[in-house]
């Protein structure tokens, strides 16, 4: 080979790099290969992406299919509930208290225990309490007085 003629410019077709063949020992100078791997991975992806969507959606299915039924039972084996207690008392589960007297004390002071007993009295005829159950139950939830509940409680 002369110094005046290139590499490849003789009866040689010029190697295209692109070409390479990637099945020699070498790594592989394209790359396709690494698109494809790209690819494949991007597909595995979806299909296990597809996958949960599709776990999710039956499991969400069954969870609201349970509830139907769980909720169907409960209907047809709980007895109505009365709108209105009985004999004259009143849902104690609805009544408000919040806006009834507070005893805070103190628990060995009989005037004002027995000014909030009077107060307790008009709160309970405003609010048309009747039923001494009640009553017993409403003024121990006013009661704020530690030492005057556990005698209450007694």
């Amino acid at each position: 080979m002369s110094h005046k003629e290139r590499p490849g410019t003789g009866n040689e077709p010029p190697t295209d790099v692109s070409q390479t063949s990637t099945s020699g020992p070498g790594p592989p100078t394209d790359h396709s290969f690494a698109a494809q791997l790209q690819s494949a991975m991007l597909a595995l992806q979806q299909a296990n992406l597809d996958a949960q969507r599709a776990a999710d959606a039956r499991a969400l299915a069954a969870q609201e299919a349970a509830e139907e039924r769980a909720k169907a039972d409960a209907e047809r084996s709980a007895p109505p509930r009365p709108t209105t207690p009985s004999d004259g008392h009143i849902d104690l589960r609805r009544f408000r208290t919040s806006d009834g007297p507070t005893y805070t004390g103190p628990y060995q002071e009989t005037e004002p225990f027995l000014a909030w007993i009077q107060g307790l009295e008009i709160f309970f005829d405003t609010k048309k309490v009747t039923a001494t159950d009640d009553k017993i139950r409403i003024a121990g939830t006013l009661i704020k007085e530690t030492n005057l509940l556990l005698v209450y409680s007694n």
